[in-house]
């Protein structure tokens, strides 16, 4: 569900904890978002907001964010503004999605002067404000256009709300009253009238009072049950205040769905409820879990179009080159016609249209009709043959190897694709970015020397043993690993012909234990494209037994006498 007022209200109180806490830092990551790391004696947390479209939330987080290498304008401002600066307030309008944190911050002539961080999480235009003493705006990460616009969100102009909608609250109005002004609305049903009388309820919470009230989302408004509609609004009160049934909803294949304040009856009952003390761990979760698929897509959208670009361009020269290789099938039968040509050639008459002889290459010295140039003479056409037999053997070659390499570059596009799938993290994007840079793919930029200084490390783990097991998250990680990292004796693992990641298990000269090799080639399958597979196989063996072809692509490697573990 969308991040509704009443979450949110849930969400203000939480907040409440951080009142008295001074801004230590502040991060930009991204265009839309937003990190104020905040302090008192016994608080230290980071508060995290994002006005992504999509993506509009606000909680406290404990994730690690990548920063760019030089802060934005509007961070720098921020910084000006807030830096050092205490909070002393946060504060929600009734139930709208909008939240105030006010802070006492000292300006540069040393005064003290209120300044309020404005979060609008409005649906479609999500925002992030400072605003000033009196009600001034200091400036705004989105700002409102002049001829479009009537509410002016512009530096130096006054701070209004938006329009308000007129419903009303669940906390604050009676529930008789309300569950008569919901029955009022004729004609339409029962979560489209709770949806457009309550303030801060999102469709999800409308459809769950109509599902609880009369076990029919659509049944029409006005054939509902007043009684029962005014309990199941005070059971929706009870939990907004109370916020004791914190939840996020899955399916049956663990995909997240919804998150809400109240147990969702109105789904299967396979699904799955996780429940949750603290809202902004819930959120956390489900926006981790949600945003998970799309991150590597919304950071490297261009680098993945490039990638799939030339993969389809790939396979379209290789059916050609497949094309011109078949016909260089009947090579040996040009061969042929020219020794023929060349064995009869006083026999046959010159400006014939073709000859009749006999092949001696038969067993049975079948008679071979040969087609003839009657413009050339019999040795022209002999030789002429011979030519176009050179001609087919050289293009077979040539177009033997051309096929190969492009089975190898296919299979180098489909290894970063599958790394870009599973990087979560700027840092592991911008070294697919080097790596493709340094294969020929994207041209280097300015800001190399930069992004060298941001490059992930490989994961980490240890198996029950206390070996160790390392995981590379791209090719340039898999070469690091294979052949600069791991000693020749260490383990090395992969999924057999399937892209992903290399994985050496730190043994030195001993041998690997049972639980270790299954462990190992587990980390394997996950980290690979056949994650979500069943049954994939997985080789292993001594690092010593792993080469790297010359001129190979990074990550790609040959390797022999390797042992296979069927990973289910």
């Amino acid at each position: 569900m969308a991040l509704d007022g009443a979450f949110l209200h849930i969400l203000a109180n939480n907040f409440k904890n951080a009142e008295g806490a001074f801004v230590e830092k502040i991060y930009q990551p991204s265009k839309n978002e937003l990190i104020l790391l905040m302090r008192k004696k016994g608080f230290n947390k980071k508060l995290y907001i994002s006005v992504a479209p999509s993506l509009a939330v606000v909680r406290f987080t404990s994730a690690q964010n990548d920063n760019p290498p030089a802060p934005p304008m509007f961070c720098m401002l921020l910084r000006k503004h807030l830096g050092a600066a205490k909070l002393t307030e946060v504060f929600q309008p009734a139930l709208e999605r909008i939240l105030f944190f006010k802070f006492s911050a000292t300006t540069e002539m040393g005064d003290r002067a209120e300044i309020t961080l404005c979060i609008e999480l409005l649906s479609g235009r999500p925002n992030i404000i400072l605003i000033g003493p009196q009600g001034k705006i200091i400036d705004a990460l989105y700002r409102s256009d002049l001829e479009k616009n009537t509410r002016i969100i512009q530096p130096g102009a006054t701070y209004t709300m938006p329009q308000s909608q007129n419903k009303l609250s669940i906390l604050s109005s009676d529930f008789n009253e309300l569950a008569n002004i919901i029955k009022s609305k004729t004609d339409v049903p029962l979560h489209s009238a709770v949806l457009s009388v309550l303030d801060g309820v999102s469709p999800l919470i409308a459809r769950e009072i109509a599902y609880l009230t009369a076990n029919d989302i659509d049944l029409p408004a006005h054939l509902c049950n007043t009684e029962q509609l005014s309990n199941t609004l005070l059971l929706i009160k009870n939990s907004i205040i109370n916020a004791d049934k914190l939840c996020i909803v899955s399916d049956e294949n663990s995909k997240v769905l919804d998150f809400s304040y109240i147990p969702i009856k109105q789904y299967s009952p396979n699904y799955n409820f996780s429940v949750f003390d603290d809202p902004c761990d819930l959120l956390e979760e489900f926006y981790s879990k949600k945003q998970g698929a799309k991150t590597s897509e919304q950071k490297a959208k261009d680098v993945i179009k490039l990638l799939k670009t030339t993969k389809e361009r790939i396979l379209r020269k290789t059916e050609l080159r497949k094309k011109d290789l078949k016909k260089c099938e009947n090579r040996e039968q040009l061969r042929l016609y020219g020794e023929l040509l060349k064995a009869n050639i006083h026999l046959i008459k010159n400006g014939s249209p073709f000859a009749d002889v006999q092949n001696y290459y038969d067993e049975n010295l079948a008679t071979i009709r040969i087609p003839l140039d009657p413009a050339l003479s019999v040795a022209q056409n002999s030789a002429k043959y011979f030519k176009e037999y050179k001609k087919t053997y050289s293009a077979e070659q040539t177009l033997t190897t051309l096929i190969e390499q492009d089975k190898d570059e296919l299979k180098y596009i489909e290894s970063v694709l599958e790394s870009l799938e599973r990087a979560d993290s700027s840092a592991e994007i911008e070294e697919i970015k080097k790596e493709l840079t340094l294969s020929g793919y994207l041209r280097p930029t300015k800001n190399s020397a930069v992004q060298k200084k941001n490059l992930s490390a490989p994961l980490e783990f240890t198996s029950k043993s206390g070996l160790k097991v390392y995981v590379g998250k791209n090719n340039l990680q898999n070469d690091y690993l294979t052949l600069k990292f791991a000693s020749k004796g260490d383990y090395w693992f992969h999924t057999k012909n399937i892209p992903g990641s290399h994985v050496i298990v730190a043994t030195g000269e001993n041998e690997i234990d049972d639980d270790t090799i299954v462990f190992a080639a587990t980390l394997a399958k996950q980290h690979s494209k056949a994650a979500d597979s069943t049954k994939v196989a997985v080789d292993y063996t001594r690092v010593k037994n792993v080469k790297k072809p010359s001129g190979a692509k990074p990550g790609m490697v040959i390797y022999l006498t390797n042992k296979t573990i069927l990973i289910d």
